[in-house]
This record gives structure tokens, sequence and C-alpha cells, in this order.
């Protein structure tokens, strides 16, 4: 199964728990006029595909209010902007960020950070 279609079954869940998140589509094949109006708008290479801004349950008491998946598929590692933008957000106050390698590993790290229970 591909990248896509393992972010489209975490997305679903997502979805079906009421999780408050958007998607970063940074991968997306572009002209180099619109990579270049898209970077002079704030684009920037290597942030994770996954942004979760409802707080996890299970670190509130942490003060964790905000989760940041990079999806890869299985045998592809991240690259050194996406190891910059993980490091930061493992870094950062009130943030917690992974990579997953397909949508079981996602949903079981969201589920083990207290979200949800929808298949």
């Amino acid at each position: 199964m591909s990248e896509h279609d393992q972010q489209k079954m975490v997305v679903d869940w997502l979805d079906a728990n009421r999780i408050k998140f958007f998607a970063v589509p940074n991968a997306g094949k572009r002209s180099p006029q619109t990579a270049a109006k898209l970077r002079a708008e704030g684009m920037r290479t290597g942030v994770p595909d996954l942004i979760i801004l409802t707080p996890p349950p299970a670190m509130a008491h942490m003060g964790v209010t905000g989760v940041a998946i990079e999806m890869k598929s299985p045998g592809r590692g991240p690259t050194g902007e996406q190891h910059g933008w993980l490091e930061w957000f493992c870094d950062a106050p009130h943030w917690t960020a992974t990579v997953c390698y397909d949508a079981a590993e996602a949903v079981g790290w969201l589920k083990a950070l207290g979200y949800g229970g929808a298949p």
C-alpha cells in the first residue's frame, strides 16, 4: 500500500474520532513557478505530514498540546530536513512527534497518546 493510502487511513481515523488536525501537502509535484510561489507564502521543506491540534489526553499532565506525524513508506527514512523538523517538534515545549511507517503504527501511537477508539 502506498504512503498516500496509509496516510489516508490515518486521516479517516482522525476524522472518525473528531480530532482537529491538518495535513501539510509538501510532497506534491509542482512547476518551478508554483513551488517558488508556495515557498514565498511560507511552505517549508520537511514539515511533517500531519499536524494534530487536539491535545493528546495521555500527555495532558505534561502540558503537551500538539502532535506531528511524518508518514513514510517502509524502507524509506526521513530526509535531513524532516529530521530537523521532527527534532524541533520533539524539543519544543508542548509538542511531540514521530515517524510512522504505516497506518496501523500511526493509529497505535495515537491510541497510546489517549486519542479516540474508533476503528
